[in-house]
Order: C-alpha cells, then structure tokens, then sequence
C-alpha cells in the first residue's frame, strides 16, 4: 500500500536553529545571533515563509480529492428529490393536473407527477378462477391474508380476474406483493427480464391491455397501468419461473406519484410546423398560471418569440408562437419556458460580461436540484452573432474549454458562478442576458417524510395519505464519495477473482439468487470434469419454495448476462444449476428420553443445507452429522454414524466423510436411526 509522506514535517522552532546552525559554517564573521540582529529577522522572516509553504503543500483540499476522485471515474452525486405514492381511496374535490401543489405543515412542498382525475375508477370485484368456480378474494384481501392467484388453494393453473366500474380509459392498479423469501430481490435495471411470464387480457380477448408494468411480472409491489377494452382485465400465468410463488396481499386502485420538489421554471420542448401562430396546448398546473417566455430556433441559433395568449378555458391553457422563421429540419425547434408569476421578473438577470460573473438567488436554504436546473443565456456563437443558448451547471470547471456553456452553484451562498473565458464560457454584457428557464427547488434528503406525514393539497387543504416518500438526496460530499470509491475497489464489478464471479451473479437484476459459487477449470461437460479451455463455471441457485430448486432457462441467461459483461477476455463462463445428490444416513444413538425420528431427520437436513457455513460442493462431514444430532435434547451420544450414497461421482475421504462433485449439493433421502 502507497504510504503518504508528510510534508509538514518541521515546526517554525526547527526550521530557525536549523538555520542558524549554518550560519558559522557560511559566515565567519557573523557572530550576533540574537533576536535583535538585522540577520535573524530575515531568518525568523523565511523560516516562516518555509512554514506555510510546508503546510499548503502538505494540504489535501477537497478540490483536488474531487479532481483525483473524477480521474477515477468516481464523480460526486448531484442531489435528489425524494418520491412517494399518495393513495386516494374516494373521488376528490376536483381534477388536480400535474404539478400541482401539496405541503405539509412543516412546509415540506411536493407536485404531482400524473394528474388525478375527480373522478376515479373504482375496483368492483377480485376473483380467481379455476375452470369449475370464481371466488372472490376482497375478504382476504381486507384482512390482510394475502393469497396465490396462479395457485389458488393448491389449484394448479387458476387466473385472477379484475372488474372494475369503467372501460375504454387508462386504471392504474395497485399491486402489494409479499416479501416472504429469505433473500432480498436485486434491484431491477432497464432491459431486466422478468422472472416469470404473466399474460393479461380483456373480456374480449383483444390486444395486451398492459400500458407500463412497474412489478416486473409481479415480482415486487408497484402498479401495473391498463387500458381495457371492456370492464374485466384477466391475468394468467403461462411460464412460473423457478423463484418463489406470487402471494398478493392488497390491490387498489387511487395511487399516484409525487416529487418532493417546487417548480419555479421549467422548459417544454416541441417540433413545431412553421406557422404565423402555432397553438400549443397546456393543462398542468404551471402551464396554466406561468408567466410564457418562448424561443425559436432560426439558422442562427435559438432566438426569444413573441408569444400570445389566446383563449383560456378552465383547465387548458392555449397559446400561440410565431414559428415561420423555425428550422424545419425534424428537430426541436421550439421552446415555451413557464415561470411561477410570482418569481417571474426574479428570474432574468443582467450580465456584465465579466470573467467570473457571480448571480445571487434567494432561495432560503432550498436546493435546486441538478436535474431541473437550465440557464437559457447570450450566447456568442462562432461567427460573432448572439444566441440565447442552454446552460448547465457542473460541479467545477476543471475539465472545461473556454466554450463550454456551463456554471456551477454554490449552495452555501446561493448563488450561480460563471466560468472565466478560460475555464467555463462568459455572457457577454447585456440587460436581461441570463434567464433562469428551469429550476426546481428541494428539500433533497430532508423530504424523505414518513407515512401519513399529513400532506394537503395547497389551494384547498384538502387532506391526502400517502406512502413513506424516498430516494432524495443531498449532494454527495468528497469524503463520502471517498468512501464510496474505496468500496469500489474492494467490490470491483470486473470478474477477476472466484468472489467477483459470485457476486456478480448474486447481484443479478431482478432476480433473487440464494447462492452461487464459481469454480474455476470446472467443466461439467468434459468426461474429466476439468476444462481444456479457461472456463469458469458459476453453479447458482434460485430462491425458491421448491426443496430442491433448480434454475430454468431464464434465470440461467439473466445471470450469463450479468456475468458476461463483466468477465475477462479470453475466460469462457458457463452458468448451471446445481446437481442434487441424494444421502442416507444411519446412525446409532442413545438417548434419556424418547426422541422422534422427525426432530433427528430435521437437525441432519439442516446440516446439509448450503449458505452461512456449507458451500456448494462441500463434503458431508461425519462430524457434522454427529453435532448436529448431539445436540438435540436427550441425546447423550451418538455411537455409530454410517452416510451412503447411489451416485457414483462421490468417494470417501481418509475420515469417512463423503466427497460430492464440485457442483453438486446433498440432500437427506433416506434415515435409520437405531439405539437405546
């Protein structure tokens, strides 16, 4: 390991005798070395001057952790807004659009992300059906029971049916699946498939009613949003994977989302037709009260339009642009930025054309988040004309040309920092040059509320539940990100070493791996079992209610994939399910108590399942056997301990124990037990 070296290494005290000990050797003449002499001053005047060298030299800002840190690849978080679901369970008051407000009272604002309408449908009846009956679920559904909807009180095959009092408009419903397995789903990733096929249909057998799954088939609660043609949604299991069983426990329709966050400004972007007044349409809540500003991209870059209003009906707002000097090229090329009226003329500011030009916000301690921050400035374009461009912020200016449109804000000042023609573009001087065209402000992590934080919506009161809201951030800090580029080096997502085969398959997207392990030069396929090529075979289990559960083809190839990606060049990698081994065991105790056969096949099993001390592949020891007996109440010893097995891939070791294939994994078939 690199050690650092101090740099700082000599006090002022030090560096001063140091120096007047030379002082003889250099100068016979000088002979006065109190503080009084001219000389010593100077000397007293360097040594401090070499001090605060040492110190700034041996200092390590957080710039250059951050500058170091991004050489890595390890860049530092932007903040986040948290998320939650509300849940309304009766018609509202109105229509709420999207964006619209709600707060709790501790000021903690959120907008809406989908509109709810006054009007909601409603969930009329839950049945199963399994070719002979339909029962309806609704009372276990109320008490909390939970069940199976493709294995309905042990029925094979059954199908779960939806009513619900509307057709032909888009259901949101609200799936609460159980987490009952012992190991946690991994989470799941764009292009992740599912662990198992569910079909749905409408009564009239039409197309895929599915609009967006957010379950995974099923795999986790969320929503699954459908569009019926008719008033029944039928799902059916035609592939069940080899993980767990699906146990329901609720279903509801009224969820929505909501952002932990405040719109200021926000940008909508259109391919508009050229036209002296191109209408555009808006029926979210900033759409309908924000102040307009609009742009047009021209030949010469994008350039702010005239916008006019026409009229404005209760929940849809219209306004016109002229768009006849547009580009028409297929591309956007129209911008409509909506500004909250109240902070509208808070959102222009003049530029002096100054390097490092600093704009000064009011935001009382909100954040903005990285995500919906947008300056739309003067631009000078290569040619010398002026543009009104886009803008982003960036954490620094290191990596920067004296082009690029960029800023960064200091949260602590709140304010907004331009680059210095070197390092970061400048606006050149102007009256209203900068223009805050998106920002969202945000209690980052701080709106991570809990459930039923007594939200209400902010124009009416109206009171609203909701679930516990999550993932908002605050900007990550350098030590943090520190921390997180040394858990990176020790959890590489290269495999190179047997723990970063099993982990990557442990860490396979949506699935739920209860164990794997890699075994390097392991070849099932070769008669030797030992592989002329560099292969790697990685042996996984899924997590599952089978006893001895067994990967089928999807689960194999989510896994290769994962691993794929990751491997070495030239390693060959081949997944499987583990090979089941059964073992009999006879054994000869004596006990002070009767003892049920039962309670000693439990305790050997036990001791033969992999996880926390046994790997795939581990001999069946006789020791362990024997602890594992002697352990149980009224057992005094345990005498005579014989283990066989039909396969003839294992053998005994010099101790008796049984030595089973690398890939393999045993399991209790057969158990005498004799004694007195």
């Amino acid at each position: 390991m690199i050690q650092s070296k101090n740099l700082d290494n000599q006090t002022f005290e030090e560096i001063t005798a140091h120096s007047v000990s030379r002082i003889p050797g250099l100068s016979g003449n000088w002979t006065n070395f109190n503080l009084s002499d001219p000389g010593i001053t100077l000397v007293d005047l360097f040594a401090w001057y070499k001090e605060m060298q040492q110190y700034q030299l041996n200092f390590f800002s957080d710039e250059i952790a951050e500058r170091l840190l991004a050489l890595t690849g390890t860049h530092l978080l932007h903040e986040k807004a948290a998320e939650c679901m509300l849940k309304i369970y009766e018609d509202p008051e109105r229509d709420y659009p999207v964006l619209t407000r709600l707060e709790t009272k501790e000021g903690i604002v959120f907008e809406l992300a989908e509109k709810i309408p006054d009007t909601l449908p409603q969930l009329t009846g839950v049945h199963i059906i399994d070719g002979r009956r339909a029962v309806d679920v609704r009372p276990l559904l109320r008490e909390g029971a939970g069940f199976s909807p493709f294995n309905f009180e042990g029925e094979r095959q059954t199908e779960i049916v939806l009513e619900f009092d509307t057709e032909d408009t888009e259901i949101s419903v609200w799936f609460e699946i159980s987490e009952h397995s012992r190991t946690k789903r991994n989470p799941v990733e764009e292009g992740t498939e599912a662990p198992r096929i569910i079909e749905w249909f409408s009564e009239t057998l039409s197309d895929d009613p599915v609009v967006v799954d957010e379950t995974n088939s099923l795999s986790h609660s969320g929503r699954i949003t459908f569009k019926p043609n008719g008033k029944h949604i039928i799902g059916t299991l035609v592939d069940p994977g080899c993980e767990e069983e699906v146990i329901i426990k609720n279903i509801e329709v009224g969820h929505f989302r909501a952002i932990q966050k405040q719109t200021i400004s926000d940008i909508r972007k259109f391919t508009a037709e050229s036209a002296p007044e191109y209408k555009l349409s808006f029926d979210d809540a900033l759409g309908l009260v924000g102040e307009p500003t609009a742009f047009v991209r021209k030949d010469t870059g994008w350039t702010q339009a005239d916008v006019k209003k026409e009229d404005e009906g209760e929940n849809v707002r219209t306004l016109s642009v002229n768009t006849e000097e547009a580009l028409q090229d297929g591309q956007e090329n129209l911008k409509v930025c909506m500004t909250d009226p109240i902070h509208f003329y808070d959102m222009f500011f003049d530029s002096t054309g100054m390097p490092g030009q600093e704009l000064q916000l009011e935001l009382n301690g909100k954040i903005p988040v990285h995500d919906y921050f947008t300056l739309i400035c003067d631009t000078r374009e290569p040619d010398g004309t002026i543009a009104q461009e886009e803008w982003h912020e960036v954490n620094d200016f290191y990596s920067c040309d004296s082009r690029s449109r960029v800023f960064m804000y200091d949260s602590e000042r709140e304010c907004i920092i331009f680059g210095d023609g070197k390092k970061g573009a400048i606006v050149p001087a102007g009256k209203n040059a900068i223009f805050v065209a998106e920002m969202a402000l945000s209690e980052c992590a701080g709106g991570n509320i809990p459930q039923n934080a007594g939200l209400y919506f902010s124009e009416n009161l109206q009171q609203i539940e909701n679930d516990e809201a999550s993932g908002g951030r605050n900007r990550e800090t350098v030590s943090d990100a520190m921390m997180r580029f040394r858990y990176r080096l020790t959890h590489t997502r290269k495999c190179v070493t047997q723990a970063d085969f099993e982990r990557a398959a442990a860490e396979t997207p949506g699935f739920r791996v209860r164990e794997a392990r890699a075994i390097a030069g392991f070849d099932r396929k070769e008669p030797t079992r030992k592989a002329r090529c560099p292969v790697v075979t990685v042996v996984v289990v899924p997590d599952s209610d089978e006893i001895n559960p067994v990967p089928d083809e999807r689960f194999i190839r989510a896994v290769s994939k994962n691993i794929e990606s990751r491997r070495t060049v030239g390693t060959m990698v081949r997944v499987t399910g583990p090979v089941y081994i059964p073992v009999d065991v006879s054994l000869e105790i004596m006990t002070d108590e009767e003892i049920s056969s039962e309670e000693i096949r439990k305790r050997i099993a036990e001791s033969f399942q992999t996880g926390r001390r046994r790997k795939i592949g581990d001999a069946i020891a006789l020791m362990d056997i024997e602890t594992a007996v002697a352990g149980i109440r009224g057992v005094l010893s345990v005498s005579r301990i014989n283990i066989s097995t039909s396969s003839p891939e294992c053998a005994r070791n010099a101790y008796g124990d049984l030595v089973i294939p690398k890939d393999a994994i045993a399991y209790l078939r057969k158990l005498r037990v004799s004694g007195r």
